[in-house]
């Protein structure tokens, strides 16, 4: 689902990202989650860019989760 949405609002298109690349982790699916947080990162998310820095860059499998999401708002 996650795959078919998409926005012109780019604060909403990168939390997308950030939760397919979550998806993907949750399923070991490493490279592409490191693919979607650095969309997300690339389009200002910062919880996307801990993520990608933290697993992706230096390897730890300490996954950040949102604390509050666009959606709850």
């Amino acid at each position: 689902l996650l795959e078919v949405l998409d926005s012109d609002d780019n604060d909403v298109q990168a939390e997308l990202y950030f939760y397919q690349a979550e998806a993907h982790y949750l399923l070991h699916q490493r490279d592409l989650a490191c693919e979607f947080w650095d969309k997300s990162a690339s389009m200002g998310d910062k919880d996307a860019a801990r993520n990608h820095t933290t697993i992706c860059e230096k390897g730890k499998d300490k996954l950040r989760r949102k604390r509050l999401t666009r959606m709850e708002l």
